[in-house]
């Protein structure tokens, strides 16, 4: 059995301190050439300053609901303001015939989560703890910046209803 504790939004393992966020991917398809490339660069940063062991991605699939479509229906929306070409009526019936299509199917939708862990080697020390705490913040900051540029949002999971808890279990399920 694994044991943990969660406390401040971070789960304390043996040696191990980690925080979970839900990335909100983008819709790259919706992106111009020069946004691409842009795009292309600035993950090239992201990924440059990512450590080994330091950060994991997970990714689960679920069954979709509407509100799994907003930033998508969003974007889509955006898209015909900025374009004169697209007429305001087609987007209006895709996003009609869209949201009627996942209701009353079973689609699956894919969620990302990024997973930030940092190492301590004893956490019965506070000020080790309290330093480790800072440095995963300060690499949490970092990539969250990077992201942000690149128009990725990540959302901090934190433990109200317990929903922190729940999900770290569901990834460990066979271990608890």
């Amino acid at each position: 059995m694994l044991d943990f504790k969660i406390q401040e939004n971070l789960i304390f393992l043996n040696n191990r301190i980690v925080a979970i966020f839900l990335l909100e991917p983008i819709d790259i398809f919706l992106l111009s050439n020069d946004q691409l490339r842009l795009f292309e660069n600035n993950i090239r940063k992201v990924f440059n300053i990512l450590k080994e062991n330091s950060l994991q991605i997970l990714m689960r699939t679920r069954p979709s609901n509407i509100n799994d479509f907003k930033n998508h229906f969003k974007s889509i929306k955006v898209s015909v303001e900025k374009n004169k070409n697209i007429k305001d009526s087609l987007a209006k019936d895709y996003i009609k015939f869209f949201s009627k299509f996942i209701t009353e199917n079973n689609i699956p939708y894919k969620e990302y989560y990024i997973i930030f862990n940092i190492h301590i080697t004893n956490q019965s020390f506070p000020q080790k703890k309290i330093e480790a705490i800072k440095q995963l913040n300060r690499f949490i900051q970092n990539i969250s910046n990077n992201l942000n540029e690149l128009n990725i949002e990540i959302t901090h999971i934190t433990n109200e209803d317990k929903k922190l808890e729940k999900l770290f279990k569901s990834f460990l399920r066979p271990y608890i």
